[in-house]
């Protein structure tokens, strides 16, 4: 049985060599290592203390164990103590549930030695966590994670389906699946694998797989590495130029000169991917986060549920101290703005592109106007709805007249 130190990458994946790792997998494709010692992995967690785990945290379990099953949170349906979630969170699992111990490595000794050889070894952020499935079950579907993964089957066995290329091409934080988009499905090129005790599957980020359990249960343990990306590296070295440049902490305001350095960086974008990186556009992400941070006016989410229907004939007007941004791409207007959209998104109606001259209308006027007004081509029915839904958000209102 190795030493807690002797937990390193090496270690996790002998008896295959690292450097044929990093030379021909990483980052690029999946990798399976079929065990040689079945109870290799019992050095990081052995399935008898798993229970013992989760008597020892009983104090604590609704914040260390969640529930899911095909993606979807499973919570209790009243209002559980901590000591009957213990029993609940067996009820679930019985239920086709996964359980998922998250952060094993916050009272795992050895999965913490693991966790910290890796962070010293790979310069990454790493997680470790752990995950219980019944038999016939699984408790995500398909989809990409935004960070790498090693899969330390524990226990039992379970059957990986595997893109054989990546739905998206190392994938960052701001690259996370958008919510309520369609279920990522699988297309024909796939490799199915099964992982038994003791065996090794890596995946890259941006590689879409799902897993499943078929007549036996399953444990086993996913190592999350997010490597430190050279985005990063030239970020932390740009604050390295703005400790010393006191014009790159000033205001970045259109009607202020750009420094020196902000002109030759954006010059020097074109010689990568042939296109010169836009100081506008770069503005235009931060003021849409900023909008995004905003919360909605105090009777703003009034209007969801109780407004009068516009017509063409209707006087409306943007409410008072409503701010927002239109953007466009090839297909798309977008108009955002404060409302009930969420932590990192503000509240938004997208349309075709020819909705574009209604939406800078609507954002640039400062008096009221008639439905009928909004220019573009676009029909009159396509002007009412746009309005009813801005009239839903908050964020126009509907004038009296006269």
């Amino acid at each position: 049985m190795p030493n807690e130190q002797s937990l390193t990458l090496e270690w996790l994946l002998s008896p295959f060599s690292t450097k044929v790792f990093f030379k021909e997998y990483f980052e690029r494709r999946a990798l399976l290592i079929k065990a040689k010692n079945k109870k290799k992995f019992s050095a990081v967690l052995k399935v008898e203390e798993v229970d013992q785990f989760l008597w020892q945290q009983k104090s604590r379990l609704s914040s260390i164990v969640s529930v899911f099953n095909e993606s979807r949170a499973i919570h209790p349906d009243k209002y559980v103590s901590q000591s009957e979630y213990r029993r609940w969170l067996l009820d679930a699992y019985e239920n086709k549930g996964t359980l998922v111990i998250n952060q094993l490595d916050s009272f795992c000794s050895p999965a913490a030695s693991l966790r910290q050889n890796l962070i010293g070894g790979l310069r990454a952020k790493v997680s470790v966590n752990a995950y219980i499935t019944s038999n016939a079950a699984a408790g995500f579907a398909a989809h990409f994670d935004r960070h790498d993964v090693f899969i330390l089957q524990i226990e039992g066995t379970k059957k990986w389906t595997v893109a054989n290329k990546p739905e998206m091409l190392l994938p960052c934080e701001r690259h996370a699946q958008k919510q309520g988009a369609p279920l990522i499905t699988f297309g024909q090129d796939t490799t199915c694998l099964s992982l038994s005790k003791g065996d090794l599957l890596y995946l890259p980020r941006g590689l879409v797989h799902r897993a499943e359990t078929e007549n036996r249960h399953s444990v086993h343990i996913t190592v999350g590495v997010t490597p430190c990306s050279w985005s990063q590296v030239a970020m932390e070295m740009i604050k390295a130029v703005e400790d010393r440049d006191v014009s790159l902490r000033r205001a970045a305001w259109p009607s202020q000169k750009m420094p020196p350095f902000i002109a030759d960086l954006s010059n020097l974008t074109s010689s990568y991917g042939g296109t010169r990186a836009d100081v506008d556009d770069a503005l235009v992400a931060i003021w849409r986060h900023l909008i995004a941070d905003m919360e909605a006016l105090p009777d703003q989410s009034a209007n969801m549920f109780n407004h009068e229907d516009a017509v063409a004939t209707t006087s409306v007007q943007v409410r008072a101290g409503m701010k927002c941004l239109v953007t466009t791409d090839r297909k798309v207007a977008r108009i955002a703005f404060p409302g009930i959209g969420s932590a990192s998104r503000p509240a938004s109606i997208d349309g075709p592109r020819s909705l574009e001259q209604a939406f800078r209308f609507i954002a640039n006027t400062t008096r009221s106007f008639r439905v009928s007004d909004l220019p573009g081509p676009i029909s009159e029915s396509a002007k009412v709805v746009v309005a009813n839904r801005l009239l839903r958000e908050g964020f126009l209102k509907i004038v009296a007249t006269k």
